[in-house]
Formats: structure tokens, sequence, C-alpha cells
């Protein structure tokens, strides 16, 4: 016995050529295109063994029985390579017959559409798009050219965007659909950037002293000057190479990075000044050394401790969880957003890990 698969609606030709002057017969006959050829095309709606006999000059003889085993297409499955990319990231999915034992060719007998919706209320996102572009592969093969994120409400703003890839698809006039769902993320998991400043200052101090009368190493510490220390801070943007080429952020981050890095070195903004002017810090130092008494070693630890402007930075800005600190991070924030033209982010806070109150506090 031979063994044929198809799918219901497909047909398979079953039996061998045969001699001329034969006559043949096949049982049943539901199904065949020719009842009476060596090789008919067999279409049965279900399961079927065929027999043929032929009937020649010695007699009949058989000529082989054909089973053909029929599947239907009970559904369509997309299978998504990633279900939870960044913003702007290309995904890519596949579409299978259900049963998996089915081939891919028996979904040509389908007539399939393929669409994507959001599945939360749209609530806007930077490009204004509430559709995915589907681009196909061939071979029931697809590409989602890039992810994009969306906000559902003001209020849930950092959360993933939803969408559903929807197909749909008719076999024998039954509708056949599957759904994928797609979270797009576009917080710092996908969106980390950073304005890292290397250097900081150049230069030494200056300090005027007097000598201790009756001690040969005991100074009266009068004042420092500025000298030769200047705000020299080489600053460099990390992260940005690892955002996708297509998110919606990506322009908008590099932009305010690079506003950041002006604030930090102080060419286009201000808003750090009074962390970075030596000469505030100098006049800081003054106050509180101002007549003390200096040996030669504290004198040296002086110099160090005046030129360490990192450690106020750090204690102000980077690392101190208190409140002024988190004003200031956020100051600086709005600040680089509003020149940057990131208002959205700003107005939303979404697609940013950014702690900072809708209403900003009082930047000075």
């Amino acid at each position: 016995m031979v063994v044929f698969t198809i799918v219901s609606g497909f047909a398979t030709d079953i039996g061998h050529p045969g001699s001329p002057g034969n006559i043949y017969r096949w049982t049943p006959t539901l199904g065949l295109s020719d009842p009476t050829s060596p090789t008919p095309s067999a279409q049965p709606t279900q399961t079927t063994t065929y027999t043929c006999i032929y009937t020649g000059e010695n007699g009949n003889f058989g000529c082989g029985s054909y089973t053909v085993t029929v599947y239907v297409i009970e559904g369509v499955e997309i299978l998504l390579n990633n279900s939870t990319p960044c913003d702007g990231e290309s995904v890519r999915f596949e579409l299978r017959p259900v049963p998996s034992s089915l081939k891919k060719e028996s979904l040509d007998q389908l007539f399939i559409t393929l669409s994507s919706k959001t599945q939360s209320p749209f609530n806007g996102n930077p490009s204004n798009t509430d559709n995915l572009s589907i681009t196909n592969l061939g071979n029931y093969a697809y590409r989602i050219e890039n992810a994009l994120w969306y906000s559902s409400q003001n209020d849930h703003c950092n959360d993933d965007g939803i969408w559903d890839i929807e197909v749909k698809a008719v076999f024998g006039g039954v509708n056949l659909t599957d759904k994928a769902v797609l979270f797009v993320n576009a917080t710092d998991k996908c969106l980390f950037s950073e304005a890292i400043a290397n250097s900081y200052f150049t230069g030494e101090p200056e300090f005027e002293i007097e000598a201790v009368a009756g001690s040969s190493n005991t100074y009266r510490f009068i004042r420092a000057l500025q000298g030769s220390l200047i705000r020299d801070i080489d600053v460099e943007i990390v992260g940005i190479n690892e955002i996708e080429e297509n998110s919606q952020y990506k322009s908008m981050i590099l932009a305010e990075e690079q506003f950041h890095v002006g604030q930090l070195q102080g060419t286009t903004s201000n808003i750090l000044d009074d962390l970075w002017r030596p000469e505030n810090l100098i006049s800081a130092f003054n106050t509180q050394f101002s007549g003390q008494s200096l040996n030669a070693s504290s004198l040296g630890a002086a110099k160090i401790q005046i030129k360490s402007v990192f450690d106020k930075f750090t204690t102000i800005f980077l690392n101190a969880d208190t409140d002024i600190a988190k004003d200031r991070r956020c100051c600086v924030e709005y600040e680089a957003k509003n020149a940057s033209g990131a208002s959205y982010r700003l107005k939303m806070e979404c697609a940013y890990a950014n702690t900072c109150p809708i209403i900003p506090p009082i930047c000075d």
C-alpha cells in the first residue's frame, strides 16, 4: 500500500502509468478525476483508500492500493522571534498552519490578511503613529520594520506599548484567526545614555600665607588665590550607540546628551556653575580656613582639598540621596529637555528613566 498526504482541498496523482489496451477501474470513485485512468488525480474530502484493478489480454489483475490521508487546516499560528522588543527594533515572525504536522505550503490555499492595532487606548507617541509597518519576506515570513512604543494614558506612560498582531484567513468557508502580542519597551532598559565627565580641572591654586613667629614650619593662612586652576572638563556620551537606530527617541536623546555636555563644561548653560567655578570654591575655602595655622603637611593637604572639586560635585549632585540633589538633577534634566526639543518626554515622563515631578522644582 502506498500512502499520500494532502491538505483538504488539494489533490495528488495516484497509480502508475499503464499499458495501452488495458482497462482500469478504481474503487471507490469519489474524489477521482477519472476512475478509468491508470493515474487519476485524487482529491477526497476525507482519508480514503483507493484500489486499482486492470483487465488485460490475460485477465484481471490488481494494480495497487493507495491511501490518501486528508488533513484539515484547523488554524493559522503567528510565531514571533521577539515579543518584547525595544522601541525602534525590528521583529520577525512567521505563519504556521495548525496542526503543526502540515507543511507551510498548505497555507497557499488560504486568503490571508495581516494587521496590527494598539491594545490600549492610543494616547500618542513622538511619531504619532498608531499602526506598524509589516513587510512580507516571502514563504510566510514577515518583518515588523520598527516596533513603536506608544502611551496608553498619562499616568501609565512608563508602561510597555502593547500591540496585537492579527492574522485572518478563510479556509473552506471557515474563518481562521490568531493573535500575537507585542510588548514594546521604551524605558531606560532600551534608551540608556549618559554624559560622563572624565576630567574636571587643571592647574594649581596659589596660597597667601605668612610665617608664624617662633616656628620654622607653621604658617598662618591668609587666603587662597585661583592661580592657574581652571575648569577643564572632558565629557563623553555613553550608551547612545546601543539605542536602536530607528527608535523614535534616539535623535532627541542624542540632542539632550549633547546639551548635558555643555551643561557640564559651562559652554551652553550655567546651571552647574556654582559647583564648578574655581572662584566659588576658593571663596568657600577662604571662609573656612582664613586665619588658621597650618604646618607644611596640612598646607599640602589643603592644596589637594581645594583642587578636589569633584568631591563637592559628587556630594551635591551625583550620589547624594537628598532632596537638594534630586532637585538639582531635575533642574538639569528639565533645562536639557527643553533646550533639545524633547518636550514630549518632558511632559509625559515617558520613555525615560526620570523620577522628576511633572512640575519642576525652582531652579536658580
